[in-house]
C-alpha cells in the first residue's frame, strides 16, 4: 500500500495509465490476461485454503484500516483511497475468476 517496485516511466503513469484506469472503471472489470506474459501456461497450485483465506482477510483488513500515504501505482499513477478500493476490488475479482473448484 505504501510502495511498489518497478514503476513504469513517468509519462505512462501520468498520461497513459490514467486513461486506461478510466476505461477500467467504466467497464467495471479488468480484462483477463492483462499483464500476463504471453505463452506462459498457468498451472493449478494446491495449498492450504484456510491459510490463504486468513492471509486474504488480513490483507483486506489492513487495507481498510490504512489511512495513507498511498504508494503510487506502477502503471496507473497516484490514486486516492476510493480509487484504490475500486481498483483492488476489480483486481481481486479478476484473480478469483481464475479459481476453479477441485474435481
Amino acid at each position: 500500500m505504501t510502495s511498489f517496485p518497478n514503476l513504469r516511466p513517468w509519462y505512462l503513469r501520468r498520461l497513459v495509465g490514467p486513461l486506461v484506469l478510466k476505461k477500467v472503471f467504466q467497464q467495471g472489470f479488468i480484462q483477463p490476461g492483462i499483464g500476463a506474459k504471453k505463452g506462459v501456461k498457468v498451472e493449478r497450485v494446491e495449498g492450504d485454503e484456510k491459510a490463504a483465506m486468513a492471509a486474504l482477510r488480513k490483507a483486506l483488513d489492513d487495507f481498510e484500516k490504512h489511512e495513507g500515504p498511498w504508494g503510487e501505482h506502477p502503471f496507473f499513477g497516484k490514486l486516492d483511497k476510493k480509487q484504490w478500493t475500486l481498483l483492488t476490488s476489480l483486481h481481486l475479482a479478476n484473480h478469483l475468476g481464475w479459481a476453479k473448484p477441485k474435481g
